[in-house]
């Protein structure tokens, strides 16, 4: 099905032949409906300090141009105690043009996960955690982010930041 075959069975439009036509032109890209709407993107991490709030930034960056909102949380009490996001993290994005400042950490159980239209979580873990909170299968999408605790932490964010926006790229080329 095509967008404007989508719009037109939504919204009763009558020019269904106008829209054929430009279909067997291949003139109107093929699309998926159920992701033509997508808004709310959830990154999921341990602690809300460095790796979902640097993913919901770099998402927003590749996605400025769609009506998204990328959001981040965390899944332990750490997150739940609030604060900003770890100042490596926030100057590795600055890097890149991101800014993460005004990032204050939050827990996913204080969320209606059902809000979202995608859950993007750093590892199969955080995924698992998500699935048992009762989120659809189909939404939750495992990025495998590199965890800069302890080894690299400070010192080199470098593979967590290739790492995330590595998988951030995976994200968008699968949904968009």
């Amino acid at each position: 099905m095509c967008f404007w075959h989508y719009l037109i069975n939504e919204k009763c439009i009558d020019i269904h032949s106008i829209c054929c036509i430009l279909c067997s032109a291949n003139l109107v890209p093929k699309i998926n409906p159920e992701l033509v709407f997508m808004k709310r993107i959830l990154c999921v991490c341990k602690g809300n300090s460095d790796r979902s709030p640097v993913m919901a930034a770099v998402l927003g960056m590749y996605l400025k141009h769609h009506d998204v909102i990328c959001e981040s949380a965390g899944t332990s009490e750490y997150a739940a105690r609030g604060g900003p996001a770890a100042e490596f993290a926030t100057k590795a994005a600055q890097q890149i043009g991101l800014d993460i400042s005004r990032h204050e950490r939050r827990q996913v159980t204080n969320i209606n996960l059902s809000g979202y239209d995608l859950i993007v979580c750093v590892n199969d873990e955080i995924g698992g955690e998500m699935y048992n909170a009762g989120v659809e299968p189909k939404k939750i999408w495992n990025a495998q982010i590199v965890n800069p605790w302890p080894v690299h932490f400070e010192q080199d964010y470098e593979p967590t930041m290739q790492s995330i926006l590595g998988a951030m790229y995976k994200v968008v080329a699968r949904y968009f």
